[in-house]
């Protein structure tokens, strides 16, 4: 049986269930992702915010983008009233999330759905934006979005039914540092390399 199809309930009737998805990962094209979204009561107010973000500086995507569109289009036609933000920054992350959890509060039904770098670092779970430069692993709370901004919100709400999709390319912390610190973590390791003394054992 499909994954998505086995964590995405075709039919949702309880207003008051919490994150029917807590977190979806895609497992395929966003198409088959479209085919498995679940046919929704009739009426009620349906919100959703996505992002695709693909141009990293170092380490550009090619889907993303293309990939919110295409959801966003689906929605719309399910009666949501979509913000689509594309190769968002950590400013405007905040910032439209902020303002999405105000519209939303007395939503039905409310959708976040995100495409693009993320990363798994001391336990929580970071989405990448695309002005953020690592210089060290240490700086990924700082530079990065943590989904928990989004989830908790989402799991003190008292009604409605929320989703979380994510689409992410997950990455491992070190490979998201900026080429030029790559480099030189890359000569650091060659001058210890070519510094550490050489000893010649004689032979009794």
């Amino acid at each position: 049986m499909n994954p998505v199809r086995q964590r995405l309930p075709r039919l949702l009737t309880r207003r008051d269930a919490m994150a029917a998805l807590a977190c979806l990962v895609a497992a395929g094209p966003v198409s088959s992702v479209r085919a498995q979204l679940p046919s929704f009561p009739a009426g009620g107010r349906r919100t959703a915010l996505l992002f695709g973000n693909a141009a990293y500086p170092d380490a550009a995507l090619r889907n993303p983008v293309r990939d919110a569109r295409l959801l966003a289009g689906t929605l719309q036609e399910l009666g949501f009233e979509v913000t689509l933000v594309e190769n968002a920054g950590r400013d405007e992350m905040l910032e439209r999330v902020r303002q999405w959890l105000i519209r939303s509060t007395d939503a039905d039904v409310r959708a976040f759905y995100y495409a693009g770098h993320g990363v798994q670092y001391r336990g929580h779970s970071f989405l990448v934006p695309v002005d953020a430069l690592f210089l060290a692993e240490d700086e990924i709370p700082a530079k990065a979005f943590d989904l928990n901004l989004v989830i908790e919100p989402l799991s003190r709400t008292r009604s409605g039914v929320n989703f979380v999709i994510m689409d992410a390319c997950r990455a491992q912390p070190e490979a998201l540092l900026t080429r030029v610190q790559r480099r030189t973590r890359s000569l650091e390791g060659r001058a210890a390399r070519a510094s550490w003394p050489r000893t010649r054992h004689a032979a009794p």
